[in-house]
């Protein structure tokens, strides 16, 4: 644990100890406080345990739990068929051996009563009767002990992984029956094990790979999905999954109230790391998402290395042939052609397997699911095409864009966001800053000032614009609300990357003041659908659409509005 961890532990502590303590107050900012606690200490548990006073990740326990079911599955596994079968390979070998010396002394009778002198027809009576005792010319039977303890363990180990070498098998029908049941329950069993302890596995290659980066602002962007460089609260919201946080709606509420400090609706990378703080969460494997085939596939390449090397000098194997043990074991395909023999090969056999098959599994689980991805990536792709095009279709009727070249028109609308509203939501606060402009190509908006009575409905598409920022860059402040009357689509834009644009051209700024000037100078009046006549300078910087000349500032307001001209 770092010492900035170990100083937020304390202040936790702290404060925790604090609020029992002063369990009885009824100060409204103590209670809050209060529940903020709570809530901290709920996503600390979320993800962490307690074990011998140190604070340990939850999967990491997980981990070490299934890893302990598993051993004692093998041991359990090697013990029940070593005392089945061992007493009959016992009971076979001395059978063996009975019938060996049998044969080999009815061997040694035949040959002691043949006559050298008598025709070919008897000796192959007497090669005849060799045949029957054929088992008499090889060595005397050796206790081969497939089923002692140990190998009993290793075969257990390759039911359960289903790698099933198959150099030996249950001879006994009780044997055959215990296999069905173990197999029933173990094979499961090792498989949650088993990709618990890969993940883990996993971590560490991520981890490792992870050294000297900056861990949270890699997650950042993973998160990030718009590149916008900020998270809106549905990108933190599956963030918040990812990183095995699962919270009720109302305990997320709370959550994004402590991490969105400065109330912008958004969290920005500053704030992330203040909420990776606030939650104790750890973003490691958040981190390395984007290049976790990379690090998977060159993790199990590494393990790979190593039991080539291992097995190699302990079995005294070719290199070819440990490199091809090794295919068939990871494959689970299990020839048996190839099998250690020496006690370190074994138990080092169950040890490697428990990581290397994990690792393959989770590879081809990411290969999947990149694939999955990539299709995923393609229709999206389309669907942001024909959304490109439809919106630049719907441009082309603001006259501001309608003289656009068509390349200039795609690289506007490239980098512009589409935010989605519902009714009655204030997306621009009179007296507030304003960092983003919009272009309302789905919906309604209404248009009101601090007071005044009088509303002004504006319909799409439209360019919401104020004028003060045409002719004072750096007053950003809003001279009217806008708050959306219908279901409203916009297209938003940076004012950084709005100035580029008029900086190149793309976007005429000085015809678009210069009509504004001279409708201002006009003071065309213009009357809302069920109101009074109201002069269109009151909210002459509400809606523009700039053209050549005045004709098209008023064509598109004809077009645009619902107003009465």
């Amino acid at each position: 644990m770092s010492s900035e961890d170990g100083s937020m532990e304390e202040s936790y502590l702290s404060r925790r100890n604090n609020n029992s303590t002063d369990s009885e107050t009824t100060d409204p900012q103590a209670l809050e406080a209060g529940k903020d606690d709570l809530l901290q200490e709920q996503l600390w548990e979320t993800n962490e345990r307690m074990l011998c006073g140190i604070h340990v990740q939850k999967n990491t326990i997980t981990c070490l739990q299934l890893t302990i079911l598993f051993i004692i599955l093998i041991i359990f596994g090697g013990l029940i068929f070593h005392l089945i079968e061992h007493p009959q390979e016992v009971q076979n070998l001395e059978t063996k051996k009975h019938e060996y010396q049998k044969s080999k002394q009815e061997i040694i009778n035949i040959l002691y009563h043949y006559d050298e002198s008598e025709d070919i027809d008897s000796a192959l009576s007497v090669y005849s009767k060799l045949q029957k005792y054929a088992n008499g010319f090889e060595d005397v039977p050796d206790e081969i002990n497939h089923w002692r303890f140990s190998k009993a363990l290793i075969f257990s180990f390759t039911i359960i992984t289903t790698i099933g070498y198959g150099t030996f098998a249950p001879s006994t029908l009780a044997g055959q029956m215990f296999l069905v049941v173990y197999a029933l329950i173990g094979i499961p069993v090792t498989g949650l094990s088993l990709g618990y302890i890969a993940e883990r596995a996993l971590y560490v290659f991520t981890w490792l790979s992870q050294v000297g980066s900056d861990k949270a602002e890699e997650a950042f962007r993973q998160f990030d999905l718009d590149g916008s460089g900020e998270l809106d609260e549905e990108e933190f919201r599956e963030a918040v999954k990812i990183l095995g946080f699962e919270l009720k709606p109302t305990e997320f509420k709370k959550l994004w109230s402590e991490v969105d400090l400065d109330g912008g609706g958004t969290v920005d990378l500053a704030e992330f790391r203040e909420a990776i703080r606030f939650m104790h969460a750890d973003v490691t494997e958040a981190a390395g998402q984007k290049h976790k085939i990379l690090i998977t596939g060159c993790g199990l390449l590494l393990w790979i290395v190593i039991g080539w090397v291992y097995f190699s000098l302990v079995e005294h194997w070719r290199p070819d042939r440990a490199f091809y043990f090794i295919f068939v074991s990871l494959t689970t395909i299990g020839l048996g052609d190839f099998f250690p023999e020496t006690i370190a090969g074994l138990f080092f056999l169950v040890f490697f397997a428990m990581i290397g098959l994990g690792l393959v599994a989770i590879l081809l689980t990411l290969v999947e699911s990149f694939m999955k991805d990539l299709e995923k990536t393609r229709a999206r792709e389309m669907i942001e095409a024909r959304e490109r095009d439809q919106n630049m279709k719907i441009l082309r009727q603001i006259p501001i864009f309608a003289c656009m070249r068509e390349e200039e028109l795609h690289d506007f609308v490239e980098i512009t966001t589409t935010i989605s509203y519902g009714p009655n939501i204030e997306f621009i606060k009179e007296g507030k800053n304003v960092d983003l402009y919009y272009v309302m190509i789905e919906g309604t908006v209404i248009i009101s000032k601090k007071n005044s009575s009088q509303e002004v409905t504006m319909a799409s598409p439209s360019l919401l614009l104020d004028t003060s920022f045409l002719q004072n860059k750096s007053d950003r402040e809003a001279k009217k609300t806008v708050r959306t009357a219908t279901d409203t689509v916009l297209l938003s834009l940076d004012i950084e990357d709005w100035d580029a644009l008029t900086k190149m051209k793309v976007i005429n700024l000085k015809m678009l003041s210069v009509a504004m000037d001279n409708k201002k100078n006009r003071a065309i009046s213009m009357k809302p659908v069920g109101g009074s006549v109201r002069s269109f300078y009151d909210f002459e910087d509400s809606v523009i659409g700039s053209g050549d000349t005045m004709d098209d500032l008023e064509e598109n307001k004809r077009k645009t509005t619902s107003f009465e001209w």
